[in-house]
């Protein structure tokens, strides 16, 4: 089924038809997920790295309005802008690279994870497993979009708790170096696509990315919550594999 556009070119008066797929529609976020991620970024910040944006105070106060507005956006139509690439301290004598999104590009990537999280939950371990303890999507009303219980502080003290019960005569310890910054495009994108039915906005996601890393076949944005959860769930298979082979095991991204 078609619909029928009529155009009317005032100069000549001419008539043009044009027919389009009943099923084009407009990719928009719903104000829901908006809400979610502007308070997210008003108490929490863009980043983990680098201090809150001076932008929060006006999303503080326009917080209504600019909801509003990003709700009637058609992300299909939106084209992102580059990040800030810069570096950060990631030990004594270390550094890690780190990106800053532009506030609208960093709202709008924060809604669309929010939208397909609950689906995106659904690839990981059970929660009540004792692994991954790593970052979870909380699936209701909270300026925070990650489970309290799954920290990086709450890791290390349940790290602390292991030890001390002297249960484990042997631990390894494994590092995957640079990884948000390593991970395979297809990869990122076979997951969004098998994950959730709203490919509206796992195309929007996926345009993003593919801005900011300039189009390279590798990497994520660092330093954004967004870009945890994606993180998270591209290590799925691997939480699946550990846990069938019945190993105790647990990561933080």
């Amino acid at each position: 089924m078609f619909h029928t556009v009529i155009r009317v070119y005032p100069r000549t008066h001419r008539i043009r038809f044009a027919k389009f797929p009943r099923s084009f529609v407009v990719t928009r976020l719903s104000k829901a997920a908006l809400k979610r991620a502007v308070d997210h970024l008003i108490r929490y910040g863009d980043t983990d790295v680098l201090p809150h944006p001076i932008e929060a105070v006006f999303l503080s106060e326009k917080r209504t309005a600019i909801i509003d507005e990003l709700s009637k956006l058609d992300l299909d139509a939106f084209n992102p802008t580059q990040a800030l690439e810069t570096i950060a301290p990631k030990s004594k004598l270390g550094f890690r690279i780190i990106h800053q999104l532009p506030l609208v590009e960093t709202i709008l990537f924060t809604a669309s994870i929010i939208e397909i999280g609950p689906d995106l939950e659904k690839l990981k371990r059970p929660i009540e497993e004792f692994g991954p303890f790593a970052y979870r999507f909380l699936d209701h009303e909270s300026p925070s979009i990650f489970m309290a219980e799954r920290s990086f502080r709450k890791w290390l003290e349940w790290q602390h708790d292991q030890v001390d019960v002297d249960k484990y005569p042997n631990i390894i310890l494994t590092d995957i170096a640079d990884f948000y910054q390593r991970i395979y495009f297809h990869r990122i994108e076979n997951i969004l696509d098998s994950a959730t039915e709203k490919h509206g906005v796992t195309g929007f996601i996926k345009k993003l990315i593919k801005q900011i890393r300039s189009k390279q076949s590798h990497g994520i944005p660092v330093g954004g919550s967004a870009s945890r959860l994606i993180a998270e769930v591209v290590l799925s298979d691997t939480d699946s594999a550990l846990a069938d082979e019945e190993y105790f095991f647990y990561q933080v991204c």
